[in-house]
């Protein structure tokens, strides 16, 4: 059985304070990411990750615009696509974590990123699930004109010890 909490002194380094190691990890080891560490000086993340996704070209035109978003920057041609892909996590963790998610995605040759405010060429819009054991991220996308996708692109997640509300 593997020792999971230190309360107090701690071997490795002598000082003082509470950690906690993953599940099946012992929080002696000094390679394995801790889940919560009071020596830590802000929020790090368990664990980070960056994938790959599935690109799907979705609709045109795009869905409406949630109220008070304004209008469309200019044009007709309107392209909708979804990026989304379902990861799991290395160990479980027990309880549904905190995860950000961010993305990587250019167009027009890297011309331009997502803007996604009104008179803007593109918008975006990030959903994010996330269990115990996974995270599932989806992004939907709008391109305007005659704005092209550079490459599918890639999610990065950053799971953090701290139980989801």
């Amino acid at each position: 059985m593997v020792k999971r909490v230190s309360l107090g002194r701690h071997a490795l380094d002598g000082r003082y304070g509470l950690r906690v190691a993953p599940p099946g990890y012992s929080v002696d080891d000094p390679n394995v990411p801790l889940l919560f560490d009071t020596d830590k000086q802000q929020l790090q993340p368990v664990f980070v990750m960056t994938y790959g996704t599935n690109l799907q070209y979705v609709s045109t035109p795009p869905p409406p615009l949630p109220d008070g978003y304004g209008q469309w920057g200019g044009g007709s041609t309107q392209h909708t696509y979804r990026s989304y892909n379902t990861v799991s996590f290395p160990y479980g963790l027990g309880f549904v974590p905190l995860v950000l998610v961010g993305y990587d995605a250019s167009f027009n040759g890297g011309s331009e990123v997502f803007k996604g405010f009104m008179g803007s060429s593109s918008l975006a819009a990030l959903k994010i699930d996330a269990t115990a054991t996974s995270v599932t991220s989806e992004l939907t996308f709008t391109l305007i004109n005659n704005n092209s996708i550079d490459y599918t692109p890639t999610h990065t997640a950053y799971v953090y010890g701290v139980p989801y509300p």
